[in-house]
């Protein structure tokens, strides 16, 4: 299927790219996450900034009886920063030029579980990812080429069982708030996703809704000027969570699942 039959960019594209770099850019910051699985198992995502670097998140899990647990950022630094206690994240950076080179490491109660090196340029972020759990290498891919946002990726990179994965998102041709994401399998492409976006009192909302019914995921992601702050409230009841839910790329995608 040729890609050109796909639509050019619009609102909800243009600000999509907003979306996959790493950490921030000169617009906005990510301030919140808010995900919904299945209906009955929700939890957010709340981040907090120094000096233009994230500094920490607090992961709530909505859970009655469960209390926020808190990830922390260290920058630039090494081990001996480290707690040792819960979930925390070194990350190391390196800007030459038009590219940044990010390597991060995490530690849950001292002890390495995952490591990746994200080398973003302009249009295009690819990734190397190593999980302890699974012993496995993934490599990514996000660029931008031709109005289409390309997300690749090939899981047990460099191993006997390479399984590749291509998703790509195009603007709706009936909104300019829409964004359709579509996944390649066996050569045809399948809407797997809509993204929506709208605008706040301080930023703009990102909406990811896969699937409908009692099979539904959604995930919402809230932008913040950076003049500007904003909050994510918990509006819904405490729900169960699941274990998978710890382990998020920032899109919010489960890691190292495929």
């Amino acid at each position: 299927m040729l890609l050109a039959n796909f639509v050019t960019a619009n609102t909800c594209s243009e600000m999509l790219i907003k979306n996959t770099t790493t950490f921030s850019n000169d617009d906005f910051y990510r301030d919140s996450s808010y995900f919904l699985d299945r209906g009955d198992n929700a939890w957010t995502h709340k981040y907090y900034w120094s000096e233009g670097k994230l500094d920490s998140m607090v992961y709530d899990p909505m859970e009655d009886g469960e209390s926020p647990n808190v990830f922390y950022f260290y920058w630039n630094t090494d081990k001996s920063s480290l707690k040792g206690v819960g979930a925390e994240q070194i990350i190391t950076s390196l800007i030459s030029g038009d590219t940044v080179i990010y390597k991060q490491e995490y530690y849950t109660a001292g002890e390495l579980e995952d490591s990746v090196t994200t080398k973003i340029t302009k249009g295009r972020t690819s990734s190397l990812a190593y999980s302890m759990g699974t012993k496995e290498w993934t490599l990514t891919e996000t660029y931008l080429s031709n109005d289409t946002l390309y997300h690749k990726a090939i899981y047990g990179y460099n191993s006997d069982d390479e399984r590749p994965h291509t998703e790509f998102v195009v603007a709706d041709p009936e909104s300019d708030t829409k964004c359709l994401e579509y996944e390649i399998t066996e050569g045809t492409p399948r809407i797997v996703e809509t993204i929506d976006y709208a605008e706040t009192e301080k930023g703009f909302v990102l909406s990811y809704l896969q699937g409908s019914g009692e099979n539904a995921y959604l995930r919402k992601f809230f932008f913040t000027k950076i003049e500007g702050t904003t909050s994510l409230r918990k509006t819904l009841k405490p729900v169960k969570i699941s274990p998978k839910a710890r382990y998020f790329d920032l899109l919010g995608r489960y890691k190292f699942s495929k």
